[in-house]
């Protein structure tokens, strides 16, 4: 096959052709695929959207021939914007849980209901946003929803997510499309020099050792939510972020704005 989007809830990407590999990232349901190699059981897959490469098990990727893949892009954008949504199949009579970000392709306003992979789903419409443009009054409320999600290495859903996971996924439902890893997040937007002209819904950027290795998202008011063991607020100033005034957890190396 030479594309394929995926109809698991969650499905984990790794590094290598093994399921005790490491996991660097997740394809949400709905998010879909170019398959770069394939054997019996994984494919090497590249994530159509963020452009993240790695290998997955085949189990619950649908394929799409390139037709089938331009189709789905010419539709609106629509994902779901609520930590966890009950999805009902109709065709087998069961409840199907999708997490924040998860991609609706096929949605019939009218009737709430989506096809795909021969099944027919429904979904409450409060449970999705349509996206045809951005919306940065959405970013920090969204944020605030996955507030103490825990930390996962690799992962960007409610049950857990790393740093760039969760400032991917958060900017995603509010119609931004972000890189995978923060070092790649960084080099997007504009620069904002100083902590005081920040505005709610900025992008965060934390160093060690001189090298960019944590993202997260600007409250307003000196204050930034991101993941560290899991979703968090702390206090933030010109220098970084900080429990006692003096004493920085995370060393803040740039602020940057997204148009």
């Amino acid at each position: 096959m030479d594309f394929a989007i995926n109809t698991n809830t969650i499905l984990a990407i790794r590094v290598d052709v093994e399921e005790s590999s490491e996991m660097t990232s997740q394809l949400l349901f709905g998010e879909y695929c170019a398959i770069l190699e394939e054997n019996e059981a994984f494919c090497k897959i590249e994530n159509c959207i963020d452009k993240h490469i790695g290998w997955v098990k085949k189990d619950g990727l649908h394929p799409l021939s390139s037709q089938e893949i331009e189709e789905i892009k010419k539709q609106p954008t629509i994902r779901v914007c609520v930590p966890m949504a009950d999805v009902f199949c109709l065709t087998d009579k069961t409840i199907y849980r999708f997490t924040i970000g998860s991609l609706i392709p096929n949605y019939d306003a009218n009737t709430s209901k989506f096809e795909l992979a021969g099944k027919i789903y429904q979904i409450h419409p409060s449970f999705i946003t349509y996206l045809p443009e951005s919306n940065k009054e959405g970013i920090v409320p969204t944020a605030m929803s996955l507030l103490n999600t825990p930390y996962l290495c690799g992962g960007k859903n409610i049950f857990g997510m790393d740093c760039s996971g969760f400032v991917q996924t958060v900017f995603s439902v509010n119609g931004y499309i972000l890189p995978r890893f923060a070092r790649q997040q960084s080099n997007e937007g504009i620069i904002i020099e100083n902590i005081s002209d920040a505005e709610a819904g900025d992008l965060l950027f934390f160093e060690k050792d001189s090298k960019i290795f944590r993202a997260g998202i600007y409250m307003g008011g000196y204050k930034a939510i991101h993941v560290a063991n899991n979703a968090r607020i702390d206090n933030i100033d010109q220098n970084g972020t900080y429990e006692v005034p003096g004493i920085y957890t995370y060393k803040l190396s740039k602020i940057k704005r997204l148009a």
